[in-house]
């Protein structure tokens, strides 16, 4: 089905898919409105329907569950440029309830000012989620969460939110999501989210940085110890994204350095040339290094005597 851009539908009662059907709603541009009059949601999936969404904004829909899409027991539900705004559920979803269903994908969602008894959007028992580039704003339910609440009926960990931002939405104990199963976030080299539990306030993407004396060079870490710990020879602040070599005439014989500080410097009598190195080395014989921290053994001059290796001065 295509609704032109601009378009503006009411409805008295919702649109019902069952069995073993594919249903596709879409408009494009600016759009098309479908307004519930807050008497009514706009669509009811069962039974093993899929259902297509795509450049439609959902406005004022009222129902038990789900204030604008009801689907319980369907197949995959897809979204693209899709919003909610003012929707009202008595129950879960002030936006949406998935339940039991397949694969939910929103792309470029807008989830605004609904309100429900327990979040926003309410998915339980799902096999897999991708949420991208949508926002949460100013929803509130009487219940936790706010925005979101998730949990996957499949053993599966490759659930996935990216680039996505939740804000002012109000619940009991300020709490943003519920995830009760894995939700990987993408997050930017360095930093990390926890994939299951529950997540407080305005949340702009991902907001923890990797521990020190630890470094995160994947997106999809969920503990602070990211990609695990420091590199021998190195050091690594919080949210490093690599390590980083202690300097020459320095070395670091343990993992979990944090910071340049905590690189031991070479003791008199040894000497180390190079950066990122786990040990200093002894000065040859005929040379000595008598300061802390040398990256080069000198020469003993003429008149001086460094017989053994490792020497810290010149006998005369």
């Amino acid at each position: 089905v295509y609704v032109p851009p601009g378009a503006r539908l009411a409805f008295s009662s919702n649109v019902e898919c069952s069995g073993d059907m594919h249903l596709s709603v879409r408009s494009s541009g600016e759009g098309a409105t479908l307004d519930g009059k807050k008497s009514s949601n706009m669509f009811y999936i069962s039974s093993g329907c899929s259902l297509y969404l795509e450049a439609l904004h959902f406005v004022d829909g009222r129902g038990e569950y789900g204030g604008a899409v009801d689907a319980l027991g369907a197949g995959d539900i897809a979204m693209r440029d899709v919003s909610f705004t003012g929707c009202e559920a008595t129950k879960n979803g002030g936006g949406m309830v998935v339940e039991n269903s397949g694969d939910v994908s929103l792309e470029g969602a807008s989830v605004v000012r609904c309100t429900t008894s327990e979040a926003a959007i309410y998915l339980a028992g799902i096999d897999r989620l991708a949420l991208t580039n949508s926002q949460f704003v100013d929803n509130v339910a009487s219940q936790t969460p706010a925005a979101l609440f998730f949990t996957s009926r499949i053993a599966a960990i490759d659930s996935i939110l990216r680039n996505t931002t939740f804000f002012r939405n109000s619940a009991l104990g300020n709490i943003a999501i519920l995830a009760a199963s894995p939700l990987t976030w993408d997050c930017p080299l360095g930093y990390w989210m926890p994939n299951v539990g529950q997540l407080f306030g305005d949340l702009s993407g991902c907001n923890r940085l990797c521990a020190e004396g630890h470094y995160g060079n994947a997106s999809d870490h969920f503990t602070s110890d990211c990609s695990g710990p420091c590199w021998l020879g190195h050091f690594c602040p919080e949210g490093s994204v690599l390590p980083r070599k202690c300097p020459a005439g320095t070395h670091m014989p343990n993992r979990r350095a944090a910071n340049v500080s905590d690189c031991f410097p070479c003791a008199p009598g040894q000497y180390q040339p190079e950066s990122g190195q786990e040990e200093c080395l002894p000065c040859a014989a005929g040379s000595f290094s008598p300061n802390v921290g040398s990256a080069a053994c000198e020469a003993c001059p003429k008149g001086g005597v460094c017989e053994d290796a490792g020497a810290a001065s010149r006998l005369v």
